[in-house]
């Protein structure tokens, strides 16, 4: 194999270290510079979009070591764990999780509205008073 052959299977390599498919390096290697230039940015931008799924699913098997926020927002798991502060019974607390979670998965479009009326509830004096009258005399 002479210098040219050598120089055309380290770049071979390169590129395929780099993420490029075994298919397209051929025609990269044989492209002009501005072709060239253009594939790479798109191999870049594939690499990129594969990153963001990756980390993605990372993110989702953390989330289910943390219980409800795998099936949960933060914003909703927040909420729960203020309602807990109320003194509500595990069993209550264990329904209202389900029932969110049901929600969300039933109705993905309207979950966050709901959310946004459970924080107004929940920062109305009147009705945390009520709420917490009504654990007392359940309990």
């Amino acid at each position: 194999m002479d210098a040219r052959g050598l120089l055309r299977l380290v770049q071979v390599r390169t590129l395929a270290a780099a993420g490029v498919s075994l298919a397209e390096v051929g025609p990269l290697l044989d492209a002009d510079p501005a072709q060239f230039a253009a594939a790479l940015i798109d191999v870049e931008r594939q690499l990129t979009e594969r990153i963001e799924e990756l980390t993605a699913r990372r993110d989702s098997l953390h989330r289910l070591a943390d219980g409800d926020q795998a099936l949960l927002p933060d914003r909703a798991v927040a909420l729960l764990e203020r309602l807990s502060d109320l003194g509500l019974p595990a069993e209550e607390m264990a329904a209202t999780r389900e029932g969110w979670v049901l929600a969300r998965a039933l109705v993905p479009e309207g979950f966050d509205d709901f959310l946004t009326h459970v924080e107004h509830a929940l920062d109305d004096p009147c009705f945390v008073a009520l709420i917490k009258r009504a654990t007392g005399a359940m309990a």
